[in-house]
Order: C-alpha cells, then sequence, then structure tokens
C-alpha cells in the first residue's frame, strides 16, 4: 500500500510537472506571437520597441556629431579672433606708440584687445584724429616712430 502511494504520487507530480511545461511553453508561444503579431495599425510591439531603440540611438549619434563640429567650429572661430587680436595688436602699435605702450604696462588692456579685436579696430579708426600728428610731427603717415625714439627726444 506504501508503495502504490509512492508510485502514485510520483506519477501525479509528473503530470503536474508536464502539464506545467505545456503550460509555460504555451504561454510563451503566446507572448511571443503577442509581441511579434502586427496589430490594426500594421506594427508588432517588437517592430515599435526596435524603430523606438534606434530613434535614440540615432540621436544620441546626431548630438555627439553636431557637438563635435560646433566645438571644431568653435575652436577655428577662437583661432581667428586670436589672428585677428594680434593683427590689431599690430596695427595699434604702429598707429600710436603710446597705446604700445600702455598695452605692455596694462595686460588687461592687452587682452580686452585680443577679446574682442574688431571693436577695438572701429573704435582705433573713430579716434584717428585725436592726438594724431601734434607736438612734433612724430605720428604723421610715414613718420612712425618707436617709442624710444620718441623718449630719446623728449617728444613723449
Amino acid at each position: 500500500m506504501i508503495i502504490l502511494t509512492i508510485v502514485g504520487v510520483f506519477i501525479a507530480q509528473t503530470l503536474i510537472g508536464l502539464l506545467s511545461v505545456i503550460y509555460i511553453k504555451r504561454k510563451a508561444e503566446a507572448i511571443i506571437r503577442e509581441w511579434v503579431t502586427p496589430d490594426a495599425t500594421g506594427k508588432s510591439k517588437i517592430g515599435i520597441a526596435i524603430d523606438n531603440t534606434g530613434s535614440i540611438v540615432g540621436s544620441a549619434a546626431a548630438a555627439s556629431i553636431m557637438g563635435t563640429l560646433m566645438q571644431k567650429q568653435s575652436n577655428l572661430a577662437r583661432e581667428a579672433n586670436k589672428l585677428t587680436g594680434d593683427v590689431v595688436e599690430g596695427q595699434l602699435e604702429e598707429q600710436s606708440p603710446l597705446v604700445g605702450l600702455a598695452m605692455q604696462m596694462i595686460p588687461g588692456l592687452r587682452k580686452g584687445i585680443r577679446k574682442n579685436p574688431t571693436a577695438v579696430l572701429a573704435l582705433s579708426e573713430a579716434l584717428k584724429g585725436l592726438g594724431g600728428a601734434h607736438g612734433n610731427g612724430s605720428n604723421a603717415p610715414g613718420k612712425i616712430a618707436s617709442v624710444q625714439d620718441r623718449i630719446n627726444r623728449g617728444g613723449m
């Protein structure tokens, strides 16, 4: 009797196990069908998930590429501004040795000129006639004197 009970329990557990496997298999097939079968719009859940993932990855890639391009553009603009600053600084030193001396003595002035050279150039053009050729005429066209020459002559 005990043996029959043990065999009966074993058979019952085996049947329950088989039924569980069959149930799990059918449930898995239903879930897979649900995700793969297109709905009324013609899209399946898996297709929508893949599409959304592609959009996210594409957006991230585009943002990364745009960031790289903007950084390169910013670097080019910075280098162009630096070059323009050097040119403007040279022109200011040529036009007015006093400005050249001031740039050497006041580092903030040189930094300001390098930061916004076009504004400084426009200001320089506007102020060109103020303080130009008076005194000994050393600022007259063709007669650009260095700061040291002006100091030696006492024409500062």
